[in-house]
């Protein structure tokens, strides 16, 4: 959506948010609380998903709030969206990823990825980029 063109294509993006997002005509983007997800809106309908969300552990402040950001919000998203027809998902994860691994950040990835598989997603998808860049 960053280039300046809706792609014919995508009817749709919805992507809830904590914060507002600039406008785009075939953008929805509710603010939420990943807390109380709300589970019968309409706009959990959707054809495929792409969960971008996640935390450091520096900004959720501990590992446990650490673990409900990166682990228990996308998991309520992917559940959600499974629940009301969603076929496919995409997951930003990270390398290292195992919910065996002896360091918590990549157990935390690990154990998202293990239970989103558990989900019956047709099709899903791990990205795992070594590192994100950013405003921290």
């Amino acid at each position: 959506m960053g280039c300046g063109h809706a792609h014919i294509r995508i009817d749709a993006v919805v992507a809830p948010v904590r914060r507002p997002l600039p406008a785009h005509p075939k953008l929805l983007a509710p603010r939420v609380d990943f807390e109380r997800l709300p589970e019968d809106a309409g706009w959990w309908q959707a054809d495929a998903v792409v969960c971008t969300l996640g935390t450091t552990i520096r900004t959720a402040g501990s590992q446990e709030a650490f673990r409900r950001v990166d682990r228990d919000y996308p998991l309520a998203v992917a559940r959600l969206s499974r629940e009301h027809g969603a076929e496919t998902f995409a997951l930003n994860s990270a390398i290292g990823a195992d919910p065996s691994s002896r360091f918590f950040y990549n157990r935390v990835k690990g154990e998202r990825e293990r239970d989103l598989a558990g989900l019956g997603f047709r099709s899903l998808t791990f990205v795992r980029p070594g590192l994100i860049g950013g405003q921290f």
